[in-house]
């Protein structure tokens, strides 16, 4: 699969400023092995799963912010994609604008704050040009 890399860079900055972020950010773009073996050492969870977002914190008074790294599963991408008939790169990009917005403070487990969550990913992707559907629904 090829990845988005520009894409992603705008949808993940555009999430940082929503979300008041300040501070570097690494994304990285897993496989379904180690997306599996992320899930399970940091969730207790079996399996991949298409986004996890680690908060770092920062290194010293020098700091403007929290620092991050998402992880996205490119194998859980493509595969959601194809089921819900949108395209890679745009998946890829909602992945990371989720797991940016979790680490700006947004939930997703109860339905009021899923609700906010998609409002700001659809807002965040739609002025990328990009269709997505919102990740409550992807279940």
């Amino acid at each position: 699969m090829r990845v988005p890399r520009s894409l992603l860079r705008k949808a993940a900055s555009r999430a940082m400023r929503l979300g008041r972020l300040a501070g570097p950010l690494e994304i990285q773009i897993v496989g379904a092995r180690e997306m599996a073996c992320l899930n399970e050492r940091h969730l207790g969870h079996q399996g991949p799963t298409d986004v996890l977002a680690f908060p770092l914190g920062t290194d010293g008074p020098w700091d403007e912010g929290p620092r991050g790294v998402v992880a996205i599963c490119a194998d859980v991408a493509r595969r959601e994609a194809a089921r819900r008939k949108t395209s890679a790169s745009g998946e890829l990009a909602l992945y990371a604008v989720h797991g940016v917005l979790h680490l700006a403070g947004y939930r997703d487990k109860k339905p009021r704050d899923a609700e906010r969550m998609d409002r700001a990913q659809r807002r965040i992707l739609a002025d990328l040009g990009v269709r997505a559907i919102p990740m409550r629904e992807t279940t």
